[in-house]
């Protein structure tokens, strides 16, 4: 559990970053197809960055320093 409480955030998709590796994007963390001993926030992997695969997505966030929902 985080410091707010979310849960269960790895093993979901793994989740796209900005960075680029040659032609390849880079990814954090483990899908929902990955062997569970794979599942870490650290685990970095590379794909194709115009591949499309269900077990890879983003997370959209709001920074902390952004106003609340009204």
């Amino acid at each position: 559990s985080s410091p707010d409480g979310l849960c269960d955030l790895v093993g979901n998709v793994g989740e796209w970053t900005a960075a680029r590796e040659g032609e390849d994007g880079v990814f954090l963390g483990g899908g929902w197809r990955d062997p569970a001993d794979l599942l870490d926030v650290a685990m970095k992997g590379l794909r194709r960055a115009d591949r499309r695969d269900p077990d890879l997505g983003f997370r959209c966030v709001r920074g902390a320093s952004a106003p609340p929902d009204p």
